[in-house]
C-alpha cells in the first residue's frame, strides 16, 4: 500500500439509513447541467489544495465519469440546500465490487453532515444493487476525511 494513498473498505450488513442534515436534500446527476455543477463543487473543494490539482473541463468529466463503462447517472448524488449544490459523491459498480469514487463536498459544508449523507447514499445505491462490500481510496494526508470515513465503519485494506 502506497503511503500516501490510503484504499479502504466497508462490509455492509444491512442496507444503511440515510439521515440529511435539516434543510439538505439529495438528488442523483439530472443530466449535462450537473457538469458545471460538479466542476464547480470540484473546484471549490481543491481550492485549498497547492500540489496536483489542477482545473477541469466538461472533456475531463466525460473522460472520469460519462465515457466509463461503469457509468451510471443513478450512481452520482448532489447534496443541496437551498438549490445550492452543497457536495457531490459517485459511486462506481464495476462487475465484482462497488467503489466510492469520489466525494467532494464544499469547504463551507464540512463537518455538517453532508459528506456522511452522500456515503451513506451511496451505500444504499451499493446494497440495492447487490454489493455488499464498499471500497475507496483516499490521500493519507487528508486527515479529515479518514476520520470520516473511519467514523462512519471504513477501514484501512492491509495488502498482503
Amino acid at each position: 500500500m502506497s503511503s500516501s494513498v490510503w484504499r479502504m473498505f466497508r462490509e455492509l450488513a444491512e442496507c444503511p439509513a440515510v439521515d440529511c442534515p435539516t434543510g439538505m436534500a439529495l438528488r442523483c446527476y439530472a443530466g449535462v447541467q450537473d457538469m458545471a455543477t460538479f466542476l464547480t463543487l470540484r473546484t471549490a473543494a481543491f481550492e485549498p489544495e497547492t500540489r496536483g490539482v489542477g482545473q477541469w473541463t466538461e472533456k475531463d468529466f466525460a473522460r472520469e465519469f460519462t465515457r466509463q463503462p461503469w457509468w451510471s447517472p443513478d450512481c452520482m448524488w448532489f447534496a443541496e440546500r437551498d438549490q445550492q449544490a452543497i457536495g457531490v459523491g459517485t459511486l462506481a459498480l464495476r462487475s465484482t465490487r462497488a467503489a466510492i469514487h469520489w466525494l467532494l463536498v464544499h469547504p463551507s459544508w464540512r463537518r455538517q453532515g453532508v459528506g456522511t449523507a452522500l456515503v451513506r447514499r451511496l451505500e444504499v445505491v451499493a446494497w440495492n444493487a447487490g454489493y455488499r462490500r464498499i471500497d475507496l481510496e483516499t490521500h493519507a494526508t487528508w486527515q479529515a476525511a479518514v476520520a470520516m470515513y473511519e467514523c462512519l465503519g471504513y477501514r484501512v485494506r492491509r495488502e498482503s
